[in-house]
């Protein structure tokens, strides 16, 4: 009895610390992402630096004219093609999901990486934009944001990261529907419901000592991003 209690306790504490690896890793990743600062634009504005750029938003986003404007300066100091916006109130589940596909170092770094984003705003140069072959930039449905997401992550392979933008905020729904989950893993079928099973698994393996469990659980609470 007391063997397969221990058997129990340390198959609970493997999967603990991996949890709790799993929520640093992810928060370092947050740390790294970086965030647009409030910048005078009245120059860019009288230049008619704006017009060399084109904004791609997802149905019910609209990005403010400092908020576009920052993104244009940002991506110019950067040497930046394109930026994704990642808005201010991005729900906690939301967010967690985006980290686990992003890894900002490398994400930039590797020219071959599949195209992850917020999915609801996008500032781009216009020659990228024609580059992209990209037909419509307003208004674009889950699907549509995310495969022009993987298209401008092609077309600008290392000049394409996300930022936070923290005067950027979203009143619609950003729980991801179906449709999304297809674009994110057209030629994947399988692996939305490969991690549904691993995630159940996890849940079950902990359940059997809830003591761990429940430490774990609030280790992993506070050092989630």
């Amino acid at each position: 009895m007391k063997t397969r209690r221990s058997k129990r306790e340390i198959a609970s504490l493997i999967v603990g610390f991996g949890i709790i690896a799993n929520s640093m890793r992810l928060r370092k990743r947050l740390s790294q992402i970086p965030t647009l600062d409030e910048l005078p634009y009245g120059d860019l504005a009288k230049n008619g630096v704006l017009d060399d750029w084109v904004v791609i938003s997802a149905e019910g986003v609209e990005i403010n004219f400092g908020t576009m404007v920052v993104a244009i300066e940002y991506c110019r100091s950067n040497s930046l093609d394109a930026i994704d916006l990642i808005p201010s109130n991005i729900p906690v589940a939301r967010a967690i999901e985006f980290l686990r596909e992003y890894d900002p170092i490398e994400y930039r770094k590797n020219p071959l990486a599949e195209g992850r984003g917020a999915n609801q705003s996008i500032v781009i140069s216009k020659d990228a934009f024609v580059r992209t072959g990209l037909m419509k930039s307003e208004a674009l449905d889950p699907f549509d944001m995310v495969q022009a997401t993987k298209r401008i992550k092609q077309c600008c392979a290392t000049s394409f990261i996300s930022v936070i933008a923290p005067t950027l905020k979203v009143s619609s729904n950003l729980v991801r529907s179906r449709r999304e989950w297809r674009g994110i893993y057209r030629d994947y079928d399988s692996i939305p419901l490969v991690m549904r099973i691993l995630e159940v698994t996890i849940l079950v393996a902990m359940s059997v000592s809830r003591k761990l469990l429940n430490k774990f659980s609030f280790a992993s609470f506070l050092l989630a991003p």
